[in-house]
């Protein structure tokens, strides 16, 4: 603490400063729980989503969290469910935002109509910070794509169908 004035928490030896409620915060912001209770000395921090899908607001200062992925489901397009058409759908592994290129201005790893590999890069599901770059499983052409660029996506939610060729 060279030269920082200690918080009123730290002089007491216990409680949290506001960095560990904004790294608490960041943890539940990025993970699927609907609720989170931590106790530190006569402290006491508690995040609710007020649904399974609302976000838990940001703090003052930082970025806003991205709006929660509209369910999938039939109608908008007037196309059925992607599991009752034929081919391959590839699913997200996480909840996360989904990117279509390496970075903004780059050209898709993919596009409809393309033909692709086992094992090529389809796009990036960014959770937590982290860039996944999620692979094809089987080689053949991208039918559809069922998320926008930058969209936010929950576990299991349809990104592409791929036929097999």
């Amino acid at each position: 603490m060279s030269g920082e004035r200690p918080t009123k928490s730290q002089v007491r030896g216990r409680g949290m400063d506001i960095k560990e409620v904004r790294s608490l915060l960041k943890l539940f912001e990025g993970s699927a729980i609907h609720e989170l209770e931590v106790q530190s000395g006569d402290q006491r921090v508690r995040f609710v989503r007020t649904s399974p899908r609302a976000a838990a607001p940001a703090p003052c200062g930082e970025r806003p969290p991205a709006p929660a992925p509209a369910p999938f489901t039939p109608g908008g397009n007037g196309k059925a469910r992607p599991d009752q058409e034929e081919g391959v759908i590839v699913r997200s592994p996480f909840v996360g935002t989904f990117y279509r290129a390496m970075a903004p201005g780059a050209p898709p790893f993919t596009d409809v109509g393309a033909l692709v590999q086992p094992g090529q890069v389809l796009c990036i599901i960014e959770a937590m910070k982290l860039m996944n770059e999620i692979e094809c499983e089987v080689g053949g052409r991208v039918a559809e794509i069922f998320v926008q660029n930058a969209q936010p996506v929950e576990f299991d939610h349809p990104l592409f169908r791929i036929m097999p060729v």
